[in-house]
């Protein structure tokens, strides 16, 4: 061992600043005691011609690597320690994070590395020399030489250790209180534990000194107890972060015990996420039958359940309480507890009989199976009521992403185009953000998926779409090729992503197409139109809770081919065909809670089968028509409406000239769909994507498949039943 003696380093009599380093990770020994160097002391390593080291000098710091000497004040017990952080050698899962006040630890390496960078032999620019040279810059410490700076650790089976008090007092709270704070522990350096067996004790010396032990099922709870009781909070992250990579099928029930004995709540997050994505293959073992029930209520009522159907919902409660019959008979109000957690508006397509022999077979007479099959049976009865009943029950959609949903428009015939019953969806997930560069893909920008389930129950044109309470509605349109609105209709029909089904509900009082329908305060507004009749300046409200539609106050003029938008509870319609001027540049403001019209600054264009979108406070026009004597000119100007101001102003034009498109907002970006050039007399079949921040444009091509003139809304379905076929 080198003289401590040599060189500039003060002697140890001196009163200095003594430093010594240890070595963690790459062996068992424990900290070193202050004045005692391996081989060399500092100053031999530094040399003469070297600055000697301060107490004020730190190590050059590097991410995660090295951090500084810290120096000690002699004139403590534990004088003329230092400790340099390690370079962990351990899973990323389970490393190791030193809190504030930590004293941490370094493998042999890192101390040659950082006693080499202080020493002015390394630098930024030479970190990979530094790295091939660590092993053979300095010898360190492997033993403490002095047995007074140890403390005596008896386990309740009378095994003994011996552990430097410094380093226990760094890592936990339990021993810095008794260490430091005068009790007799500090004096007599002995610590005795009646509810820590020897292995617990020597693990636990073990994750001190090298932040690493193994562990195992049958012993993590008694290393958690451990962690808890000597206030080691690096020791319970580690037990945690072990348990969070053994959940499985096999381990659940045992690993749920552990995390709800200690209060783990990260553990018991990562629990629950397991059983959402997993419980219907878990419902399969024989280990469901040993769910918690508090766990198994908790994870049949999220959001976030991986089921198709909720169907397999009600199975699993059956399974279940099949095999926990005891439990049953113990609380009557254990069945009710676990189907509250089905969501009845997702259940009606399926049988009520069916559903009700499911039940029974596995509860008898149990009056709140009873009221949740009455419930079901009500639900079934009337879906047109559903609006009414989703305030009862949770309908909310399962593991559910946001589409957009494409309806109807023309399609190629045999002979000429003809309406479509054809839906489609994209995945909004899938468009390019407006932090995008690269917005110029020549292929499609997300991939649109025909659901042939979702069809609808007609074929149709010219006809609205909107979207309330997570349901879409689908109103009027023609049900065949015509050019004067000679075939409108009056019927009108609602999707449900819960199942992708249709229903017809209530008619409107008039029959509409180049109409527009707006959603405010849970009601649906139809506006203007036309018919065989002519055209229309009738106005008239759906309420879904009662499936009836009335008229409200009319427009002051008659009006189709018109666009229209919703903000802040108020209709906007702007422009259209009036019958009597031509196209109008019109903007008109319709408030339904005082059932009132008012008109606002005119548009700078006149224009007819537009398209108008909120966003950001603000009305946007895209695209549209005008006629012009005998012709139809498209127009290429855009404009953008601030309410606030009553004014319009230009933003960027259209890529390319479209009308009767259709447009959706997805974030910061509005995509208008497809469309008609009348210019050049041809469809448009591309995505044109503006962009409100930059105020740009992008384009995208459609595929060929795609309906023309279609219309689109966004909605969220189920991700499960968007891929099951």
């Amino acid at each position: 061992m080198g003289d401590t003696s040599s060189g500039d380093t003060s002697s140890p009599n001196n009163g200095s600043t003594k430093w010594v380093a240890r070595a963690t990770g790459d062996d068992d020994e424990t900290l070193c005691h202050s004045g005692a160097l391996v081989e060399s002391d500092i100053s031999s390593l530094v040399g003469n011609d070297q600055k000697r080291f301060e107490t004020s000098q730190p190590v050059p710091s590097k991410p995660d690597d090295y951090s500084e000497f810290c120096p000690v004040s002699s004139s403590n017990e534990t004088a003329g320690i230092v400790s340099l952080p390690a370079i962990s050698t351990q899973s990323p899962s389970r490393k190791r994070q030193d809190t504030a006040g930590d004293f941490p630890r370094l493998s042999k390496s890192a101390i040659r590395a950082s006693v080499s960078s202080t020493c002015g032999q390394s630098s930024d620019t030479d970190d990979k020399k530094d790295v091939r040279d660590r092993n053979s810059t300095i010898s360190v410490l492997d033993k403490d030489s002095s047995p007074d700076s140890h403390v005596k650790l008896s386990s309740s089976d009378g095994e003994e250790f011996f552990v430097n008090a410094t380093l226990l007092s760094s890592q936990s709270g339990y021993f810095n209180s008794c260490l430091r704070s005068g009790m007799k522990e500090s004096l007599t350096k002995t610590v005795q534990f009646a509810n820590l067996t020897s292995s617990a004790l020597s693990m636990t010396v073990n994750f001190i000194k090298t932040s690493a032990c193994d562990l195992s099922l049958s012993c993590v709870r008694e290393m958690l107890f451990a962690a808890t009781y000597l206030q080691i909070p690096d020791l319970q992250n580690y037990c945690c972060a072990f348990l969070t990579d053994e959940i499985n099928i096999n381990t659940y029930t045992t690993i749920y015990g552990i995390a709800k004995s200690f209060g783990l709540t990260e553990v018991q997050l990562s629990l629950k996420s397991f059983l959402c994505k997993s419980l219907s293959k878990f419902s399969e073992t024989e280990h469901f039958k040993e769910l918690p029930l508090d766990q198994l209520i908790e994870v049949l009522g999220s959001d976030d359940l991986n089921v198709v159907s909720e169907k397999e919902v009600l199975e699993m409660i059956v399974l279940w309480l099949q095999n926990n019959k005891e439990a049953m008979e113990q609380s009557s109000e254990l069945p009710g507890k676990l189907l509250n957690t089905v969501r009845i508006p997702c259940l009606y397509t399926n049988s009520h009989s069916d559903i009700s022999t499911v039940l029974n077979s596995a509860v008898k007479d149990n009056i709140q199976v009873e009221d949740f099959l009455s419930r079901l049976k009500h639900y079934q009865d009337h879906p047109e009521l559903c609006h009414k009943l989703l305030i009862e029950n949770n309908s909310k959609v399962r593991k559910g992403v946001e589409v957009m949903m494409t309806l109807g428009g023309l399609e190629q015939g045999i002979w000429k185009k003809q309406p479509s019953n054809k839906t489609k969806f994209a995945l909004t997930s899938a468009l390019p953000d407006s932090t995008d560069t690269d917005l110029d893909c020549p292929t499609e920008p997300f991939v649109l998926y025909d659901k042939h389930t979702s069809r609808l129950l007609t074929k149709v044109y010219e006809h609205c779409t909107c979207t309330l309470d997570n349901y879409v509605y689908l109103l009027g349109g023609q049900t065949a090729e015509h050019d004067r609105a000679q075939l409108a209709t009056s019927a009108v029909y609602r999707f449900d992503p819960r199942v992708f089904e249709w229903t017809e509900l209530c008619p409107m009082n008039t029959c509409r197409s180049l109409f527009y329908v707006g959603c405010v305060n849970g009601r649906l507004y139809a506006v203007g139109g036309a018919s065989c009749l002519g055209m229309e300046n009738t106005v008239e409200c759906y309420l879904p809770s009662a499936n009836q539609w009335t008229y409200t106050k009319p427009m002051h003029t008659k009006l189709h081919e018109h666009a229209g938008c919703v903000h802040e509870d108020h209709i906007y319609i702007s422009g259209g065909h009036d019958g009597m001027n031509g196209t109008c540049s019109s903007l008109w403001c319709f408030q339904p809670n005082e059932d009132s019209w008012s008109e606002r600054a005119q548009m700078r264009n006149a224009r007819a089968n537009h398209k108008m979108v909120t966003l950001d406070g603000k009305l946007l026009a895209f695209g549209g028509c005008q006629c012009i004597d005998t012709t139809v000119e498209d127009i290429w100007e855009c404009e953008s409406y601030d309410i606030a101001m009553d004014q319009w102003t230009v933003i960027t034009s259209l890529p390319r000239l479209s009308s009767c498109l259709s447009a959706i907002t997805v974030g910061k970006l509005i995509l208008c769909f497809g469309g008609y050039t009348f210019s050049f007399c041809k469809y448009v079949d591309m995505v044109q994507v503006y962009n409100t921040e930059d105020n740009s444009w992008k384009t995208f091509k459609l595929h060929m498949n795609v309906p023309k003139c279609l219309l689109c809304e966004k909605v969220v379905v189920n991700e499960m039943l968007l891929y099951a076929e």
